[in-house]
């Protein structure tokens, strides 16, 4: 591990037991790392978990698009890297890379941010911005930002699923990667023995909370892609584009 002022990196060894069934990374534990690296770095910043509790804020995830060349595999050694790329005062833009020890790009991620009042859950300005500036990193990410969805309107097939205990976190609400799972798990087990989500894209847009009953939408947008949309009590929850490859 290294904290550096304007980058922070994790090493990693993937284990079995943080594999999937096609013996790679899974995607929602990508998910859960790129929320812990992104809190070690904003810790270490200062503007972390650990100040915005005692200031009754939370930082949130907001739009998140994971692209990778290949996924790390049983044994192999990795390394995560995350930076700032960009700030206002209402959004941070956060970058990360995947890469081996002998530098080899396994992927890279793009991420948004901001904060909210935990009572309020409205939108909070972003804390000292003249320190951020100083920690602005122009390391290149070279993948796509994120694009617009279209709503799911006239679903091709659907699913539902109620959120349970496990299905949540510290702050009471579904985590992060369970949206990801929930979407996944529509598929069989065979289907990504043929293909790889190759490219992820998710905008989070509100909060759902245990109890609360999913509808799981999805569509074709083109031969290589899917739209899914979660829908709880008729209003969209999170809306994701998945982009196959052959595996």
């Amino acid at each position: 591990m290294t904290n550096l002022k304007n980058e922070w990196r994790i090493d990693f060894r993937q284990t079995a037991a943080d594999c999937n069934a096609q013996s790679q990374l899974p995607l929602p534990l990508i998910v859960q790392r790129v929320i812990d690296i992104a809190t070690y770095h904003a810790n270490h910043l200062n503007i972390g978990f650990d100040r915005l509790e005692r200031e009754n804020k939370r930082w949130v995830l907001t739009r998140l698009t994971i692209e990778m060349k290949r996924h790390p595999r049983i044994g192999e050694e990795y390394s995560m890297i995350t930076w700032l790329e960009s700030f206002n005062r209402h959004f941070s833009e956060r970058n990360m890379a995947f890469v081996t020890p002998d530098g080899e790009a396994l992927g890279y991620i793009r991420t948004i941010w901001s904060i909210i009042n935990k009572e309020t859950r409205q939108s909070e300005d972003i804390p000292d911005p003249e320190r951020l500036a100083d920690v602005i990193n122009p390391r290149p990410c070279p993948i796509e930002k994120f694009r617009r969805m279209r709503p799911v309107s006239e679903p091709e097939f659907s699913d539902t699923y109620r959120f349970r205990y496990c299905d949540t976190d510290f702050n009471r609400h579904v985590n992060s990667g369970r949206y990801v799972e929930l979407i996944l798990n529509h598929f069989p087990m065979e289907y990504f023995d043929d293909r790889n989500v190759c490219r992820l894209e998710l905008a989070y847009m509100k909060e759902c909370y245990c109890g609360d009953e999913a509808r799981v939408d999805y569509v074709t947008e083109s031969p290589n892609a899917l739209i899914a949309e979660i829908v709880v009590a008729s209003e969209p929850i999170c809306r994701a584009r998945l982009t196959f490859d052959n595996a």
